[in-house]
């Protein structure tokens, strides 16, 4: 101890002040000396401690702000690490690096002990009072490590004592933290700074509560797949003292349409025992959103109660059945009863209309209109479009004026299966539409780190997952052939006159005119739009716009619209209505563009005004054609051994005719089926620059898309540590982090839907009876949104209440506590929730059947 010395900090800029010790900079008679006056260090990562006293050497030390400083003994100062950090690539696990641990002066012979996340030589090493001793490091996870070594940043913690302290006494330490950084460069993932893609980040800094980092797939190959990329902390200590945050980029509103496609295949399906028919929804197999689905099948007539069923089921995790619950069944001509068995199936003998749908074969009896549909099609109409509002309808046949609301499939899957019972029952046929909410972030991950109440360093585990074309280091050099094309584009428009005259459009009447070059009537007046489409709209012609030019002289206001697939579209995609005012005759052009070529058979405009009509003068049909011409060019390259890739200049360049080209596309390819090649500058097989690099990357065999997982292991600098420590080395804190996260109330109004949700900011530990109130919640309020209508926004809700990841209380949901439960909120004098107990969905008695309610634990 140094009694009566001067101690002070010396805090650099920003804050840029020197502060002296508390009893005016002085230690007291034991040594002691303490700060209570510190400015915010806020920007400031380092300090240094000095201490002076006359005759004595003046000592100075530098002390990290906002994380647990090393522990500092005078006694033991004289041990340390030589290196300053060590990097070793994890791809060659048995290439390790010698650790030098180095002791100068000390009074006695040392004992050191290091302790890390990797696999050392030695734990335990024994140095003179002058010495040294090495220890190698391996790029492994040391003995016992629940996890595979990540890439990133990991630690070496250096404890020591002196050889003559007593048996009983413990090390001291850490007294130095040495960073061990694992790098891979066979990884299909890099860890980098969002400031500068160029350099590797694997510490974050949550003093200021949250940083930003950035994942980069270099194999990334974008296929339809909602749940990736995904992203998780696998480990950290403490537990939930961070969160993490990763998004992707928000799919622009007006390619909505490009990502619902709708398939059709056919299939046969034989009734039989474990006879099934599964297919991918996307063709790579990816998890999207299945909107609807159409099953036809054939079904001769049959005598008897024998069994003529079908079940379609999804697959987002575990089968699951997606059986509507109407249309109805006849029961051999007698009363109608429900379709769908407690098992799922459905009944093949339900109302039909009559006819036969072209291409699925004959049979006596036979549905033309889907037996099954996940949007119902009891009253044989079409699937309304996206998001639309599907109200009951009045059904015909068996159903005779019934109210029937039509079923929506709507579930996240990547696959289908579909099974047939019954000797005449047979699968046919399936049509369905799926939706792809995925956008293409052409395989880059952004992420958030937040603190939690983090005080001092830790280390976390990060692992990421997203899709890639396949990785590998070759083993031998690779060599593929490359062609190089270059493509020139005219684009050219087809117009196409189809108004002989002008004709005025009187107010109320529609003005059709047919798309069809060879028609003999090409145009009519007509009371509505339905018969001037069923006289004109016989023949579909592929557009790609259309316009009408006009005149008026005063105000009007009208619709134009067009006719395609034996019906008129409608509604805010298909539909535009505008207003127009004259001051004087003027002319004008009222046109539609497409975009893609679409088929249509006939186009209209409505005059919907009450009192002034208008003149069309034109209309004009307009066809893009697109002439190409094309040169090759070819030659090879080679992926040398011990690389991923080989990045080209390919010569010679294709040559194409001089011309006045609208555009001009390179595309590469190659002959191998271990290679993937793309241009540098796009990081696809296409681009417009005629000078950019070509890239060749190993590639698995697998043809398919697959996805790929990595780890990073990183170091989290938290707050400033304002708290005690024990001798047990355990640390006292306060404020919101250390309030344990426990609700002491079990009243049904004070557990939320949320209460236990791990994306809960505010979640708690649920004990069984808090999280089955919160179960309950889930299950009314899915029940409210099915009441409501079955809309996106809807679906989208009752989805999220579906799957959950709660935090719980160590406990038993057992059929005792089950009984408990049911009594205690059912009883007035204790607990009875309204909502529990309700006559319009009694959620109660589902506790009293165990074939309803249970849980499963493990």
């Amino acid at each position: 101890k140094i009694e009566n010395a001067y101690v002070k900090l010396v805090i650099p800029e920003p804050v840029g002040l020197t502060v002296e010790a508390d009893n005016g900079g002085m230690t007291d008679n034991d040594g002691f000396f303490s700060f209570t006056n510190l400015p915010n260090l806020s920007g400031v990562s380092e300090v240094t401690l000095s201490v002076t006293k006359a005759g004595y050497a003046t000592f100075e030390t530098q002390i990290s702000v906002g994380q647990q400083p090393p522990v500092y003994d005078p006694n033991l100062a004289c041990v340390q690490f030589e290196q300053g950090s060590v990097r070793l690539s994890r791809n060659k696990p048995n290439d390790g690096a010698n650790i030098k641990i180095k002791t100068e002066g000390c009074s006695q012979p040392i004992l050191v002990r290091l302790d890390s996340e990797l696999e050392l030589s030695k734990n335990t090493v024994a140095i003179g009072r002058t010495g040294s001793a090495e220890v190698s490091v391996l790029p492994r996870p040391a003995p016992g490590e629940p996890y595979s070594l990540g890439i990133g940043e990991y630690y070496i913690d250096l404890f020591a004592k002196f050889e003559g302290d007593p048996p009983e006494a413990g090390y001291v330490g850490p007294l130095q933290t040495l960073p061990v950084f694992i790098t891979d460069n066979t990884s299909c993932f890099r860890m980098v700074d969002p400031q500068d893609n160029s350099q590797e980040k694997f510490r974050y800094d949550l003093r200021g509560g949250e940083d930003s980092g950035v994942i980069f797939n270099d194999c990334f190959q974008f296929y339809e797949d909602l749940q990736l990329p995904r992203m998780s902390i696998l480990q950290v200590n403490p537990e939930n003292i961070i969160s993490l945050r990763y998004g992707l980029p928000e799919l622009p509103p007006d390619k909505w349409e490009d990502r619902i496609k709708e398939k059709v295949g056919s299939y046969s399906l034989e009734p039989g025992e474990e006879n099934a028919y599964t297919f991918p929804i996307t063709d790579t197999g990816g998890y999207v959103f299945l909107e609807w689905i159409d099953l036809f099948m054939t079904d001769t007539q049959h005598p008897g109660t024998d069994l003529h069923r079908i079940s379609v089921q999804t697959f987002p995790g575990v089968w699951t059945n997606i059986t509507a619950f109407v249309p109805y069944t006849s029961a051999g001509g007698g009363v109608p009863g429900p379709v769908v068995s407690n098992e799922g199936w459905i009944d093949t003998e339900t109302y039909y209309p009559q006819g036969l749908a072209s291409g699925y074969g004959t049979a006596s009896k036979i549905t033309s209109a889907p037996v099954w549909q996940g949007q119902h099609n009891v009253c044989n109409r079409n699937i309304g479009s996206f998001g639309a509002d599907l109200g009951p309808c009045s059904a015909p046949g068996y159903f005779g004026g019934q109210s029937v609301v039509p079923y929506r499939a709507g579930v996240v899957a990547n696959r289908v299966k579909i099974e047939a019972v019954g000797e005449t029952t047979t699968g046919t046929g399936i049509k369905y539409r799926y939706i792809n909410k995925d956008p293409n972030h052409q395989g880059r991950i952004d992420f958030d780190l937040t603190n939690n109440g983090l005080l001092g360093d830790t280390y976390a585990l990060l692992e990421v997952e997203d899709s890639v074309t396949g990785s590998g280091v070759v083993s031998g050099a690779t060599a593929f052939n490359w062609v190089l094309t270059a493509t020139g584009y005219t684009d050219e428009v087809e117009e196409i006159p189809q108004l002989d005259q002008p004709i005025v459009v009187p107010p109320g009447k529609a003005l059709v005119v047919s798309t069809d070059p060879s028609a003999d009537q090409k145009s009519g007046l007509y009371a509505s739009l339905e018969e001037g489409g069923a006289a004109l709209g016989r023949v579909a012609i592929d557009l790609n716009a259309f316009r009408f030019r006009g005149a008026f002289s005063k105000p009007i206001t009208y619709k134009i619209t067009y006719y395609t697939n034996n019906e008129w579209c409608s509604g805010e995609e298909c539909e535009r209505e505008r207003a127009e005012v004259a001051l004087e005759p003027v002319s004008g052009v009222f046109d539609w563009n497409f975009g893609e070529p679409s088929s249509v058979s006939a186009i209209a405009i409505v005059n919907t005004n009450d009192e002034n009509e208008f003149t069309i003068e034109k209309a004009v049909l307009d066809r893009y054609i697109v002439s190409t011409v094309s040169d090759q060019t070819q030659g090879s390259a080679t992926i040398g051994v011990g690389e991923m890739q080989v990045v080209f200049t390919p010569v010679p360049r294709p040559s194409l005719p001089a011309g006045n080209y609208t555009r001009v596309e390179y595309s590469v390819d190659d002959d191998s089926d271990d290679v993937i090649t793309f241009f540098e500058d796009t990081g696809l097989s296409t681009t417009t620059s005629s000078a950019a690099r070509v890239v060749g990357r190993t590639t698995s065999p697998v043809s398919a898309a697959v996805t790929k997982k990595e780890k990073f292991h990183i170091k989290l600098v938290g707050q400033q540590l304002n708290q005690c420590v024990g001798y047990n080395g355990k640390r006292g804190i306060t404020g919101k982090s250390a309030k344990p996260r426990v609700l002491l109330s079990w009243g049904w109004d004070d557990i939320a839907v949320n209460s236990c949700d791990a994306e809960n900011e505010d979640y708690i530990y649920c004990d069984p009876a808090q999280f089955t109130i919160e179960v309950v919640k889930r299950l009314e309020r899915i029940r409210q949104l099915a009441q409501e209508g079955l809309t996106t926004e809807n679906l989208s809700e009752i989805f999220s209440l579906r799957q959950f990841n709660a935090y719980l209380i160590g406990d038993a949901f057992s059929p005792d506590f089950i009984s408990d439960f049911h009594n205690y909120y059912t009883a007035q004098e204790f607990g009875r929730s309204e909502e529990f107990t309700t006559l319009e969905h009694p959620w109660s008695e589902y506790f009293l059947d165990p074939a309803r309610l249970f849980f499963v634990t493990g």
